[in-house]
This record gives C-alpha cells, structure tokens and sequence, in this order.
C-alpha cells in the first residue's frame, strides 16, 4: 500500500488519499507527454510506482484531457492507446481495454488505437467494461457493471451489455403542465 505518511494524513483527515492518486496518475502522463527519454523513464518509474502501490493501471502514453476525476483509483485498468475526454468521471474497477477478438490485426496493420476513445463529459460507473476500437461520444453515461463493446452515440445511456437508450432531452420548466386534467 502507501507509505505511512500518507496513511496517517488521510486517517486524520488533513490528506486527500483519492486526490493525492489522482494527482500521481496526471503528473505521470503530463511528464511522459513532455517527451526525451529521461522524461519517459521517469514517468514509467511514477506508473509502476502507482500500479504497485494503488492497484491501479494508469499507463503514462494515455491520451487525457482535463478534468478528469477518479473516484477511487483501485482496481481501473486503461489501456496504454486509449482516449479520455475532458471532464469525465470513472469509478473503480473500470476496465478500458482493447478486444481479445482482432487485436492482433489491428496492431499487424498499424493502427494508432486499439483501445477506447471516450468522449467529453462522459461518466463512466463503477465495475464497467469498455473494450475494443471503440468511440463513446460525448455526455454518455455508461451504468455501473455495464459491459460496452459497439460504438455509443453521443448523449445516452449505456446498462447491461450494450443496451443502449438516448438521453431525453431535458423540458423547459416552463413547458412542463402540472395540471390533474386529463386532456
């Protein structure tokens, strides 16, 4: 686990144990993208730093926008050609990862990706699985143990095994009638 410093501060309640992870994660891939080598060893050195001691599996070559917010970092794993948007939200033990099925393919042909590209805005709930070459659009919200492995169009709502529902749009509270008659 972590050192006892951290331990201590956070049973006290004068540190942020979730926050301080988060904040490891993103210093790690902001040091990879920095690019040189020493700078790619040393985030390689911060990410087996966390995944040894979180649980987690952050690899630095990630491609993160900003914002992001890891509820609790235990037991994610995202893989090392995936696409996190701005402002997205994962739970724990949320898996990104690429397809058993065709992986070899795509890396025999070159493909940049062959893990998930999620959009803007997206929350992903805790215990679900993302897999494949796959794109999430923007403000999708993926049900906790939700298993994902088509394309989900920008704003709806993933549960189950690719049960995919649109969001309905919200209503003016102004159009709404609350009258008991019936029309």
């Amino acid at each position: 686990m972590s050192n006892w410093k951290n331990t201590l501060l956070h049973y006290v309640g004068l540190g942020n144990y979730d926050r301080y992870v988060e904040g490891l994660i993103k210093k790690s891939i902001a040091v990879y993208h920095r690019g040189g080598k020493i700078n790619r060893l040393r985030a390689l050195r911060m990410y087996n730093k966390i995944r040894k001691n979180y649980g987690c599996c952050f690899p630095p070559r990630i491609t993160v926008g900003k914002n992001l917010y890891i509820a609790h970092a235990h037991g994610i794993h995202v893989g090392k050609t995936a696409v996190i948007g701005d402002n997205c939200k994962i739970y724990p033990n949320v898996l990104i990862v690429a397809s058993v099925v065709g992986d070899a393919q795509l890396r025999s042909k070159g493909a940049k990706r062959w893990h998930p590209k999620i959009g803007n805005d997206c929350l992903l709930g805790a215990g679900s699985i993302i897999m494949g070459p796959i794109e999430i659009g923007d403000d999708v919200i993926v049900g906790a143990g939700a298993i994902v492995t088509k394309n989900v169009p920008p704003h709806s709502v993933v549960k189950n095994t690719n049960e995919i529902t649109p969001k309905r749009a919200p209503v003016p509270a102004k159009d709404l009638d609350d009258s008991w008659e019936k029309p």
